[in-house]
């Protein structure tokens, strides 16, 4: 017979979400990943229904969308302007079996879109702005979270008194998510993300600052993702290469954003953007 497929709407394109819900033999499986740009909201769905068959039960897997790193502070010459720092990598759930004792009525799915970088700031003297958050991931059944997994925190905004903290690891999945790195307190280059081992998402590093001395710095680099062996993305460079990205990959947790750079002759970088699944930001300078 045709499997049957159902693709809930409101996605941005097939790039920002993956969405499958299918039935197979007689169960279910529903795998759901996003990034910044689709999000998923779906309360009260039917169960599906199989030909002579009888629902066993779901397998899911969840990751939460991650949050966007800090921007860094702007300020006069000779004045301590620190980086923004990254934000934390996002938690997962593979591959988890619910029954179908647990799924009587019908069931429900959030997953929200990635959170934005804070934005740079255009006026001196004047601290930046924190990453906007993303959102946890969650399957429920009548009103009941059977599954769940949670963003990570948010970077923080780049000051004229200490480091930026880096973004919490997300948690509450079967796997966590990993720190995003911290800035510098005197405006030194940016701290990586820290790698994630267990298969949840990284986070992303933290923008390069500016001391008293005025001296350009590098952002840091994201975190890796282990063991899926994903290469940990670049900082920004003092000579201007902007900070990268790790494409996604298919069902798997995704690395954060690099860290933006202090650029000699004036200006900034701003992080970049984690591209893999439930990748924290870079910060920006």
């Amino acid at each position: 017979m045709a499997l049957p497929t159902f693709t809930p709407g409101g996605q941005a394109s097939s790039t920002n979400l993956n969405d499958i819900v299918t039935a197979i033999q007689n169960y279910m499986v529903i795998n759901e990943y996003t990034s910044a740009g689709g999000a998923v909201n779906l309360t009260n769905q039917a169960l599906p229904t199989i030909a002579n068959r009888t629902l066993l039960g779901v397998r899911v897997s969840l990751i939460a969308s991650g949050s966007g790193g800090g921007s860094g502070r702007r300020g006069a010459a000779g004045t301590l302007r620190t980086g923004g720092s990254g934000a934390g990598g996002a938690a997962a759930s593979y591959d988890r079996w619910i029954p179908a004792s647990l799924l009587t009525g019908t069931w429900g799915l959030v997953l929200p879109a990635g959170g934005a970088g804070g934005a740079a700031v255009t006026a001196d003297d004047t601290d930046g702005n924190a990453g906007s958050s993303g959102n946890n991931a969650i399957f429920s059944c009548n009103g009941v979270n059977l599954l769940q997994a949670n963003t990570g925190g948010v970077g923080v905004a780049g000051n004229s008194s200490g480091a930026a903290a880096g973004g919490a690891a997300g948690g509450r999945g079967h796997f966590n998510g990993s720190a995003g790195g911290g800035s510098s307190a005197t405006g030194g280059a940016g701290s990586p993300g820290s790698d994630a081992f267990n298969g949840g998402a990284s986070g992303g590093g933290a923008g390069g600052g500016l001391s008293t001395s005025d001296t350009a710095v590098a952002g840091g680099n994201a975190g890796g993702v282990h063991p899926f062996a994903v290469v940990a993305a670049g900082g920004g460079t003092i000579g201007g290469t902007a900070p990268s990205s790790t494409a996604a990959r298919s069902n798997q947790a995704g690395a954060g954003g690099g860290g933006g750079a202090t650029l000699t002759g004036g200006g900034s970088q701003d992080g970049a953007d984690a591209n893999g699944y439930g990748g924290g930001g870079g910060g920006g300078a």
